[in-house]
């Protein structure tokens, strides 16, 4: 379009020209000149058309580029991101330990204290020798509900109380005395004997506990008969309360 604008300018200056001279610019010049112009016009439209064409090509397709470009764009906004809280790590105290272990353990006594050789014996607080048979007897009731008692020394040579007493007539001693209720309704016979250093006291008390009748008094009965010895002294219970007795006399 700018080309033929300036052709047509150009075609107008001349022609202006060719008059002031007084002459047909056409004719006087060169007969084809006007064929000449207008192809050139003809020639020039052409390229405008072209021109014209090409620069709304170039328009068309800027505008799609730009259209396009534009269908691209985002219109969503960025998701937020909230930063991440991290929780600092948790430290723990560091313990120290010893620099250095000790090199050797505390000595240990090398030997342990001295053990007795025998463990000494239930009645070594008493010595009994240094009592009566009536006070061993009275000791071992200690603080138990008995009934009255009366206690009396045993005659070996008596075998009616022998065998009241001991059941037997079949054992030596040295000195022997029996507690018994003052009734004889009520069961209870505790009998001490002392026998000789020598004697298998062992077998003596045992002789003496197969030997005694429980049911002596005929209506009652022992509850219970038991018998302890200690050094040459031995003790006999007839009685409910006769382990109980025996008990108190081993820890004399």
């Amino acid at each position: 379009m700018k080309k033929r604008v300036l052709m047509m300018m150009l075609a107008g200056i001349f022609a202006f020209a060719m008059i002031g001279c007084g002459s047909d610019p056409v004719e006087s010049e060169n007969p084809d000149n006007g064929d000449q112009i207008e192809d050139m016009e003809e020639k020039d439209e052409d390229q405008d058309q072209e021109t014209d064409q090409k620069e709304e090509t170039d328009q068309e397709e800027e505008e799609g580029d730009s259209q396009q470009t534009f269908g691209t764009v985002s219109t969503q906004k960025p998701a937020e991101q909230k930063p991440t809280a991290q929780k600092p790590a948790e430290q723990k105290p560091a313990t120290q330990q010893p620099a250095t272990k000790p090199a050797t353990k505390p000595e240990q006594p090398a030997t342990k204290p001295e053990q007795p050789a025998t463990k000494p014996d239930n009645g070594s607080a008493t010595d009994l020798s240094s009592m009566t048979l009536e006070e061993i007897i009275k000791a071992s009731y200690g603080d138990l509900e008995l009934p009255s008692t009366g206690e009396t020394e045993i005659d070996p040579s008596d075998a009616n109380q022998m065998q009241w007493c001991l059941g037997t007539t079949d054992i030596t001693f040295k000195r022997a005395v029996a507690s018994e209720a003052l009734m004889s309704s009520v069961a209870h016979s505790v009998i001490a004997l002392e026998v000789e250093d020598d004697a298998d006291v062992e077998a003596v008390a045992k002789k003496l506990k197969e030997s005694v009748d429980p049911r002596k008094w005929i209506c009652v009965e022992a509850e219970q008969v038991s018998v302890a010895y200690r050094g040459n002294i031995i003790l006999l219970a007839m009685s409910n309360s006769g382990n109980a007795i025996v008990d108190n006399f081993k820890a004399l």
